[in-house]
C-alpha cells in the first residue's frame, strides 16, 4: 500500500487517477464517434448546446439568484420536478443540467426550468469554465451523479451544494473507495437522505452535521403527479398488465410469460416498456412480438384492440400504471430493480427480480410482504395468475403516501442564506 505524507497528497493522487480515467473515456468516445452515428450525434448536440449557453445565461433576470439543479437522466429528472414546481420564481432563476441525451429534449420541452443544458464532461477545465459561466448560488444534485471536478469548482466559486434523495445501499461500490469519497464530500454542504439507515451509512463519508433525514422527493412527485393526472382516454376500461423498465437481462424471464399470457388471457392488454426505448431496443421487441404472432401497437401510433402495447417514448410510464393492476418492474435480474414507487401509488400488485438491495423502498416493501420477488418465469407467471383475481393493492399505496414531505425540507435549505 502506498504511504502518503499527508492527506492533501493523497487527494491529489486520487484526482490524478480519476483524471486519467476521464481522459481515457473521452478518448474512447471520440474514437466511437467515427464508428457510431449515435455517438457522433450526441457529441454534435452537446457542442451546439454549449455554443448557445452564454446568450441564454445573459437573458436571465440579473436580480434573481441562480439555482443549479442536476439530473443525470429520466429518473433523476422526475425527482427534481417537484422542486422546480414549488421554487419561488420571483427569487430564483433555474438552470437544469442533464447528462443523458434521452432526457435532454424531454426536459427542454417540459419548460419547467429557465435553462436546460448538458453537464460538460468532468474535466478540471470544463468544470471551471462552466461554473464561472452559470455562477450559481446553490446546486442541487439528485441521487448519485457526483462529478468531482464540478463539485470542486462549485465549492471554489462559493456555491452551496446539496445531494438529495441520497441512497447508499450496504453493498455500494463507494465503500471500496472510502478515502476518495471522504475527500469528495468535503465539497458538499448538505446530504438529504431517505431514512436513518442510509444516514448512518453516509456518515462514513461526511460530517453528521451535513446529513438531514428528509425522505425522497420521488414520493412527493409521484403523489403530486397522480393528483393532477386524470388518465389516458385510450386506456380506459382496459384490464392491463405492465412489464416495465425492462433490460435485456429481464427478457429471458419475461418473454416466456408473455407468450403464455397471449394464449391464456387473449383479452388482457399487455404493456411492454423497455428501459431505454431507443430504435435498437424497439426493433428487438418488435421482432419478438412478430415471432410470437402477437398483435401490437406502438404508443406513438396507438391502435385499439391489440394484444400488446409497446411504449416507444419517454415519460409516460408513471401514468401508465394508473391503468394497470399488475406490474413487473425490471432491473432485478441486472444491476438492480428500477423504481417501484409509481406502480405502488396506483395500487398495483408488484413483482421484480432478486437484485433489489439498491433501493431502500424495495427492501421495505419486501419485508412488509407487499410485493413479490420472483426467480424464474414460472414464479412470475404464477404471481400474475394469482394477482389477476385480486382487487387493488391498497397497502402499497398507503406506504407511498406516508413518505411524502421531502421537498419542503429541501426548499428550506435552498431559501436559507
Amino acid at each position: 500500500m502506498i504511504a502518503y505524507k499527508d492527506k492533501n497528497q493523497q487527494k491529489i493522487m486520487l484526482l490524478k487517477i480519476y483524471s486519467a480515467f476521464v481522459f481515457l473515456a473521452l478518448l474512447g468516445l471520440r474514437v466511437l464517434r467515427l464508428l457510431s452515428k449515435k455517438a457522433k450525434s450526441m457529441l454534435r448536440e452537446r457542442k451546439e448546446d454549449f455554443a448557445s449557453l452564454l446568450p441564454r445565461i445573459q437573458a436571465l433576470d440579473a436580480n434573481k439568484n441562480k439555482l443549479w439543479l442536476h439530473a443525470a437522466s429520466a429518473g433523476e429528472y422526475e425527482q427534481i420536478k417537484p422542486i422546480l414546481d414549488k421554487i419561488d420564481r420571483s427569487e430564483w432563476n433555474t438552470i437544469l443540467t442533464v447528462f443523458s441525451s434521452t432526457i435532454y429534449q424531454h426536459a427542454k420541452n417540459d419548460h419547467r426550468a429557465d435553462i436546460v443544458t448538458y453537464l460538460p464532461f468532468d474535466t478540471k477545465r470544463n468544470a471551471r469554465k462552466f461554473v464561472r459561466l452559470i455562477s450559481p448560488e446553490k446546486w442541487v444534485i439528485s441521487r448519485h451523479d457526483l462529478w468531482p471536478y464540478h463539485l470542486i469548482a462549485a465549492k471554489n466559486f462559493g456555491a452551496k451544494t446539496a445531494l438529495i434523495n441520497a441512497n447508499l445501499h450496504r453493498n455500494s461500490r463507494r465503500f471500496l473507495l472510502t478515502a476518495f469519497h471522504k475527500n469528495l464530500f468535503k465539497n458538499v454542504d448538505a446530504v438529504f437522505t431517505m431514512n436513518s439507515i442510509s444516514a448512518k451509512r453516509w456518515a462514513q463519508f461526511c460530517d453528521k452535521e451535513k446529513i438531514v433525514v428528509a425522505g425522497d422527493t420521488r414520493f412527493d412527485q409521484i403523489v403530486r403527479r397522480k393528483q393532477k393526472f386524470s388518465g389516458f382516454a385510450q386506456l380506459e376500461n382496459s384490464t392491463s398488465i405492465v412489464f416495465a423498465s425492462l433490460l435485456k437481462s429481464d427478457e429471458p424471464i419475461v418473454f416466456p410469460v408473455i407468450r403464455q399470457l397471449l394464449k391464456d388471457r387473449p383479452k388482457c392488454l399487455i404493456v411492454l416498456v423497455p428501459h431505454e426505448p431507443d430504435k435498437k431496443s424497439i426493433r428487438r421487441y418488435v421482432n419478438f412480438l412478430e415471432r410470437s404472432n402477437a398483435t401490437y401497437s406502438k404508443w406513438s401510433r396507438f391502435q385499439k384492440d391489440k394484444q400488446i402495447l409497446l411504449i416507444d417514448v419517454v415519460g409516460v410510464l408513471p401514468d401508465i400504471y394508473r391503468h394497470t393492476n399488475i406490474a413487473y418492474v425490471g432491473g432485478g435480474f441486472g444491476a438492480g430493480v428500477h423504481s417501484v414507487i409509481e406502480p405502488a401509488v396506483y395500487e398495483n400488485f408488484i413483482a421484480f427480480g432478486p437484485n433489489f438491495g439498491i433501493l431502500e423502498e424495495a427492501i421495505e416493501l419486501v419485508n412488509l410482504g407487499f410485493v413479490q420477488v420472483v426467480q424464474t418465469s414460472e414464479s412470475l407467471l404464477a404471481f400474475v395468475n394469482k394477482s389477476c383475481g385480486e382487487k387493488r393493492n391498497v397497502a402499497v399505496s398507503s406506504f407511498v403516501n406516508e413518505k411524502t414531505g421531502a421537498v419542503d425540507k429541501i426548499l428550506k435549505w435552498i431559501n436559507n442564506d
